[in-house]
């Protein structure tokens, strides 16, 4: 879990409350938190910021880039 205690460390948020919503979020999209790779994580994170953001109910589209 090098990767993700990486964020975890960058991110300035508070380590107990994000480190489990990251590794909770990684398990949800069906990824293990031991292997996943940063391609992964880059998509796994987007997903999960888009959430926040926006709700549940936005849909990510490329074209919108």
């Amino acid at each position: 879990m090098g990767l993700i205690q990486e964020i975890v460390d960058h991110s300035g948020l508070p380590e107990d409350i994000i480190k489990h919503e990251i590794i909770s979020y990684i398990k949800e999209r069906g990824f293990d938190p031991n292997t996943v790779g940063i391609e992964e994580i880059r998509f796994i994170l987007m997903e999960y910021l888009q959430k926040v953001l926006f709700g549940n109910n936005y849909e990510w589209n490329q074209s919108e880039l």
